[in-house]
């Protein structure tokens, strides 16, 4: 992240807000968005800006990072992908469930217990497992988004306490 870039944007932004920022503020500002690009940054105060009549948080424009950087498919369409691996699922469980997206395969569990749903008949898929999964995907997104929005430290914390398991991305 270019600091002068960054300082630049948030003072910027502190002027339509009227809040004056002191270089302690801008600092740790800085500190929480070291790992992102600076058109991230700019292109989440930007949307901000948009829709609020507010001087941002730290957590809005993280969180605003997050949903422009990563996907956002609806539930009918991962509920398509999710069918489409079941009907592959019977033979080629392990293949399927790598392809799914993050918030299926959370909703799944794993290869086996997509074996598992494979093998229900077309009315039960249809009807009881499309059912607990569109109950459960919206909470399955907000989980995954807590998550990743986590700092490291308390990611490491939770996961030696065996609260969080930590999946390596492929």
């Amino acid at each position: 992240m270019n600091k002068e870039e960054f300082v630049k944007t948030l003072t910027g932004v502190g002027k339509l807000y009227d809040k004056e920022l002191d270089q302690e503020t801008l600092t740790m500002w800085l500190s929480f968005f070291k790992e992102n690009t600076i058109d991230e940054f700019k292109n989440a105060v930007n949307q901000h800006i948009r829709t609020s009549s507010k001087f941002p948080t730290i957590a809005d424009i993280k969180s605003k990072i997050y949903d422009l950087t990563n996907d956002k498919e609806n539930n009918t369409e991962l509920w398509e992908k999710f069918l489409i691996a079941i009907r592959n699922g019977i033979y080629g469980a392990e293949d399927e469930f790598e392809k799914l997206p993050k918030t299926v395969q959370k909703f799944v569990g794993s290869p086996e217990q997509l074996q598992d749903i494979a093998r229900l008949d077309s009315e039960t898929i249809h009807s009881v497992v499309k059912g607990q999964f569109l109950k459960q995907v919206e909470y399955i997104k907000q989980s995954i988004k807590e998550q990743e929005l986590m700092s490291p430290q308390t990611k490491k914390i939770l996961e030696q306490k065996g609260i969080l398991k930590i999946k390596e991305e492929n």
